[in-house]
């Protein structure tokens, strides 16, 4: 489906999926791994990013975007905070 706005997306893809690479990262060079994908092995970590995600990231781009796409609702995230 085309997209009038792109913006919205661009967004999400920076502040979410991007964000939470860099957290990873961060995290993931103070506990001394290599990679990324080293991290799933570490308990409770992907969680973690999972959470930071929806409920940082997610919520913001929530509150920013709402109604312009499905996708920024609470309902796509699975975000159960108020808002």
């Amino acid at each position: 489906m085309e997209k009038d706005d792109l913006l919205p997306f661009e967004e999400a893809k920076l502040y979410g999926h991007n964000a939470t690479h860099a957290l990873l990262g961060y995290l993931g060079a103070m506990l001394g791994t290599l990679r990324v994908a080293d991290l799933q092995n570490v308990p409770g970590l992907l969680s973690f990013a999972r959470r930071a995600f929806i409920e940082e990231s997610g919520a913001a781009l929530i509150r920013k975007h709402a109604g312009l796409d499905p996708l920024f609702t609470r309902r796509a995230t699975g975000i159960l905070l108020t808002i």
